[in-house]
């Protein structure tokens, strides 16, 4: 291997959870393996690949035949980061890893270029050759942009050019391109700020379509692709897309790559990914600037001056010249209504002082408690001011107040809970991060005594639980699980098998999982939807002895009532909170009322909520 530069090269990537691991193996890791990539600069640079991820998950990339072949081009190295993940706080975990990274080096982080990579992009051939001209020219830092592509629709496009001999994902930046504009996500769709028909008021990058094969765009959020740290001294006072460039780079000598045939990662993501931010209808200038005022700091507003080009045929000067001046305009007006405030800090930016504190509390918490199955940490739920107010007047779920929309079926769910569980006798597993799953975790541990509690990441984290119990066996299971997910059930029921007694029971637990930023404004029936799925539970080991269906219609018209309040102000936080508490305040009152003659409505009626599904072993419900 021949090295040209006396400078250390850093690529680093953060990946946790299966799908996300799975995601970079088959696909991401490929594209930087094409040769125009990390090959390229490992004969230029001395050059590391840094994998930060769960010490639990090493062997799945040990067990990667293009991993092994990544070992022979670099060099490799696991850091553990298991005290930093933490559930629903995505953004803080990778910026805390990403800075641990780099602090890691010591002194030494002054002379390497770090390289930071997320699992769902994909990189077109020669991206690295690209950042290496600019690595050459002595920037500091070194930005890029990039789009949503719908995943489904790319992913047969991407195997079709995969070597599966050589595990090489390679394709020119034109052809990725070229595929990549017949599937663009509707989150890139509702950023073409000139066509009138979709709008995103939390949008941080606008584009122009030039004509079939050319798109611009401006940004104000950029990647924080390359950084060469200028300082040891610097603070996290942000998230990483936030604050590292100014931080790291305080002189400013920072540079925006600007051309696709230069640099060019696309960002896979599903349908439904931030499908709820997308509305009908053009921009009012207005109402996106308030948008971009909540969070906008300087940099990000001097990102926003510079034209970024993608395009699969040549692009003539006379056409940059043309798309740059309309986009001018654009973020000249834009600038009209938003230079009337100030920019925010990256230092203690608002954003980052509710999800920092709630990291530093369940830091705390793990401090204490087993964090294998981080277990009960999202209800510290970003302890703001707003939410600490919010559960002093409404209580904390499922125990809540009974002026609260939701108290009737908590009340029924928690006593059909109770009557299951068996104490310390009782295990929990929870498949989701959903906070109305999470939240009974507290309320199992404080007033059930339950104290044997866990969350799946994946399948393969029961094992570890089975084997720490070493034999114990429970009366009692219950499992939270998400009804998407039911497919996995009959792979969780053998799993667990070995740690329920002979005789013991599991309550299956699923409810609606239907968010009040849910893209979707159909409503479903969840008993219909759970008939559909009721083959998973057709487990050579277990039979159902009882299934219960709980029902409110309050709790759907209180999921109607704030999907319309963030639809009709999403641009403004302020705007939402009056509304939540205008509205809010009758229907406590109507709640109340309603709840405290409760006994008078029949609740096997009206909106399905929940459905608890009680199994036991053949073999007892024979004997009875």
């Amino acid at each position: 291997m021949q090295t040209l530069s006396s400078d250390n090269v850093h690529v680093v990537l953060a990946v946790w959870g299966a799908r996300f691991i799975d995601d970079f193996l088959n696909f991401n890791l490929l594209s930087l393996l094409a040769p125009g990539n990390v090959p390229l600069l490992a004969n230029t640079y001395k050059t590391t690949f840094v994998v930060l991820t769960r010490s639990q998950d090493v062997m799945v990339f040990e067990a990667s035949p293009a991993f092994q072949k990544l070992r022979l081009i670099c060099d490799i190295e696991f850091v553990a980061i298991n005290d930093l993940i933490m559930i629903a706080n995505h953004s803080t975990t990778l910026t805390h890893a990403y800075d641990r990274a780099v602090r890691r080096t010591n002194d030494a982080m002054l002379q390497t270029y770090f390289i930071f990579l997320t699992a769902d992009y994909i990189m077109a051939d020669g991206s690295f050759r690209g950042l290496m001209r600019y690595m050459a020219q002595g920037y500091s830092g070194i930005c890029a942009g990039n789009f949503q592509v719908l995943q489904n629709k790319m992913t047969p496009f991407l195997k079709r050019h995969i070597d599966p001999i050589n595990h090489v994902l390679q394709i020119s930046p034109r052809a990725l391109l070229k595929k990549s504009f017949q599937c663009l996500h509707p989150v890139a769709l509702a950023s073409f700020f000139d066509e009138n028909h979709l709008h995103n008021y939390q949008a941080n990058r606008f584009f122009l379509r030039h004509d079939a094969e050319t798109l611009a765009g401006r940004f104000y959020l950029l990647h924080m692709l390359c950084i060469k740290p200028e300082t040891t001294q610097y603070q996290v006072g942000a998230s990483c897309d936030y604050s590292f460039i100014p931080e790291m780079c305080p002189s400013g000598n920072v540079a925006i790559i600007d051309d696709s045939d230069d640099y060019l990662v696309i960002e896979a993501q599903p349908v439904d990914h931030e499908l709820s931010l997308v509305r009908f209808g053009a921009y009012q200038l207005k109402k996106l600037a308030a948008g971009l005022s909540e969070w906008t700091t300087a940099r990000h507003r001097e990102n926003a001056k510079k034209t970024i080009y993608y395009h699969v045929n040549d692009l003539t000067q006379a056409a940059k010249t043309t798309i740059d001046g309309k986009l001018n305009r654009f973020v000249l007006s834009i600038a009209t209504y938003l230079d009337k405030t100030k920019p925010r800090a990256y230092r203690n930016h608002p954003y980052w002082i509710g999800a920092a504190r709630t990291f530093d509390n369940a830091t705390e918490v793990l401090r204490e408690k087993d964090p294998q199955g981080n277990v009960g940490l999202t209800l510290l739920d970003y302890t703001s001011k707003a939410k600490k107010w919010y559960h002093r007047f409404f209580g904390c779920p499922p125990s809540v107040f009974i002026w609260h929309h939701r108290w009737l079926e908590y009340k029924i769910v928690k006593s059909s809970i109770a009557r299951f569980i068996a104490g310390d006798d009782t295990i929990v597993f929870f498949d989701s991060h959903q906070l109305s799953f999470m939240q009974y975790g507290r309320w199992l541990e404080k007033n059930r005594h339950v104290t044997h509690q866990h969350h799946l990441q994946n399948l393969s984290d029961i094992q570890p639980v089975i084997q720490k119990l070493n034999n114990q066996q429970f009366e009692r299971c219950l499992f939270f699980v998400e009804l998407p997910n039911l497919k996995k059930l009959e792979k969780y029921l053998t799993a667990v098998r070995p740690i329920l007694a002979p005789h013991g029971k599991m309550l299956v637990v699923l409810h609606d999982h239907q968010r009040k930023n849910d893209s979707s404004n159909a409503i479903y029936d969840l008993k219909e939807e759970f008939l559909l799925r009721m083959n998973y539970f057709n487990h050579v080991d277990y039979h159902i002895q009882q299934v219960q269906t709980i029902h409110n219609t309050f709790s759907l018209l209180g999921l109607m009532t704030t999907r319309k309040i963030n639809y009709y102000f999403n641009h403004s936080k302020k705007r939402r909170a009056l509304m939540y508490l205008l509205i809010g305040a009758p229907g406590m009152l109507v709640s109340l009322v309603r709840n405290s003659i409760a006994w008078m409505f029949a609740t096997t009626r009206g909106y399905c909520t929940h459905v608890l599904v009680t199994l036991d072993l053949p073999s007892q419900s024979e004997d009875v």
